[in-house]
């Protein structure tokens, strides 16, 4: 099947989700409030496309309830990392990390630890799942592939035909950072993101060399994160930038925020 083998990308189009997910955290929402907001995520989905094919790429501190799982649609695979050796020496390291980090910048807020260990989490765990799932499966064959956030749902304004470019990734248009000790001026917010089979490859190797970034930096108690590197990576010329990705989550304080 060759790329957009279809006229136009649709919601009959073949399209895979990569859905990255945490059910279960060491703090925060209960595991049935998180995994009924992975289940509006996928209906979310679902409502959008005809065939889609959703990969829920699943990395919590345990293993999501036998009995939930059960819930799932059948054109979702779950794909648990939750036991893997690296995942869980991820969430032992976030405490490490959080404790040093304090100490080393002369952090006075010690408040700051969870989010430290949050973002440690966040960027350690997600690049490696990502690398992992890009390097060990067979990704062709889709006429786009899209990365959600678990737990973001798309709106019914998500827009199928702004993502319908060969040969880009599609982002929402990059934002200041707002970290002035990394010297990178902008981030492209990846909650929703999308490319197509041409550019595999290139995204297998984005991401073997994020994780390796974002290995280094953390083990020399410093800081950075996924966000920031996309934006530093990816040329200009291979990215389209929307004002408005078209999809909507409730976040902590903030409540829900559509982008």
């Amino acid at each position: 099947m060759g790329i957009f083998s279809k006229k136009e990308l649709n919601k009959d189009s073949k399209v895979l989700f990569l859905v990255t997910s945490a059910v279960n955290t060491l703090w925060g929402k209960s595991e049935l409030i998180r995994f009924t907001e992975t289940i509006a995520t996928i209906n979310s989905i679902n409502a959008n496309f005809n065939n889609a094919e959703i990969w829920l790429l699943e990395s919590g501190v345990r293993e999501i309830n036998k009995k939930l799982i059960k819930e799932l649609p059948k054109n979702v695979i779950l794909k648990s990392f939750s036991k893997d050796p690296n995942i869980v020496k991820f969430i032992k390291e976030s405490i490490a990390y959080s404790l040093t980090f304090i100490e080393k910048w002369k952090v006075s807020n010690k408040s700051y630890k969870d989010s430290l260990k949050l973002t440690f989490l966040k960027n350690r765990t997600e690049s490696y799942v990502f690398k992992e799932i890009l390097t060990k499966n067979n990704l062709n064959g889709f006429d786009r592939i899209f990365k959600v956030s678990g737990r973001y749902s798309l709106s019914p304004n998500f827009n199928i035909e702004q993502h319908f470019v060969k040969n880009k990734y599609v982002f929402i248009k990059p934002i200041n950072s707002n970290q002035k000790h990394i010297p990178i001026d902008k981030i492209y917010p990846c909650f929703c993101w999308s490319f197509d089979e041409s550019l595999i490859d290139n995204t297998i190797n984005m991401f073997i060399d994020l994780e390796k970034i974002i290995e280094e930096m953390f083990n020399k108690v410093g800081y950075i994160d996924i966000e920031h590197l996309l934006y530093h990576t990816l040329s200009k010329d291979s990215v389209k930038e929307v004002n408005k990705m078209g999809i909507f989550a409730n976040i902590g304080e903030k409540g829900y925020v559509f982008i």
